[in-house]
């Protein structure tokens, strides 16, 4: 009776961090799930990464393989983007900081 207890209670505390961890893992897909951008074909993840990979300095045709590649992972069906669009992306962020600067 004791141990049908005890494990009871095991069965209970295992239940409770798996709903814990469930809920978890659904918060984490909210965050990572492909986020739109007004008048373009990739997600808004890609962006941060386009600026963190070209700090690197690496030639621009492994920056993009690395951005599919990076999109691939995430389970995201995008190829690599062409450089107009990394362009239009640097484009609209500096038009951002201008703004930005001129409103504060």
């Amino acid at each position: 009776m004791r141990q049908r207890r005890r494990l009871k209670g095991q069965i209970r505390h295992r239940d409770a961090m798996i709903m814990k961890m469930q809920a978890q893992i659904r918060e984490l897909q909210a965050i990572t799930k492909p986020q739109p951008v007004f008048n373009c074909v990739y997600p808004a993840q890609m962006i941060p990464w386009l600026f963190t990979l070209s700090c690197a300095a690496v030639h621009c045709a492994v920056l993009y393989a690395r951005l599919a590649f990076y999109a691939e992972m995430m389970g995201c069906p995008y190829s690599a983007p062409s450089w107009k669009t990394a362009s239009n992306w640097v484009q609209r962020c500096g038009l951002y900081a201008l703004k930005l600067a001129h409103y504060t």
